[in-house]
């Protein structure tokens, strides 16, 4: 008895908490649409740059980093698994040693894509709808429509449709 009503507690709280952090990135964000869930522990950086659309459920750990301007744009029915990372900037290789110049690009997440649990989505990248980004992969390539891509760097494993 004691320890359902702490298990319906626990899940009132988080409803609450969910609720709340949805109202505060909807105030702080570009756009965040209808049905949209974020868990506690989300990092988003440049919040003025993300547009999310509706139905989207961004997990706890999870890191948006927009910077420099760059726009991330995610569109409806994404899942955003824990501690995924979706970066807009980063060292370019080319200069790296010489002068520690900054790469800043875009990310478009279309809609229906799954970014699996502690996946990175460097910049400049697209993923195509319905596609699905495996655990613990890094994009470096766009990823077309319907899509499973996984390893590191990320590669297709099989196209459906």
């Amino acid at each position: 008895m004691l320890q359902g009503s702490i298990l319906l507690l626990e899940r009132v709280t988080n409803g609450f908490r969910r609720r709340l952090n949805y109202f505060y990135f909807k105030a702080t964000l570009k756009n965040v649409g209808t049905q949209t869930y974020f868990d506690s522990g989300v990092r988003i950086y440049g919040k003025q740059f993300v547009h999310i659309g509706s139905e989207v459920n961004v997990n706890s750990g999870v890191t948006i980093q927009s910077c420099g301007a760059a726009p991330v744009t995610i569109g409806d029915r994404v899942v955003l698994s824990y501690d995924c990372m979706i970066l807009t900037g980063g060292l370019d290789r080319g200069h790296c040693f010489e002068s520690r110049e900054h790469l800043v690009k875009p990310v478009i997440i279309e809609d229906g894509v799954w970014l699996g649990a502690r996946s990175v989505v460097l910049p400049g990248i697209t993923i195509g709808k319905n596609s699905l980004i495996a655990a613990g992969s890094v994009v470096t390539k766009d990823v077309s429509d319907h899509t499973l891509v996984a390893g590191v760097p990320a590669k297709p494993i099989k196209i459906f449709k």
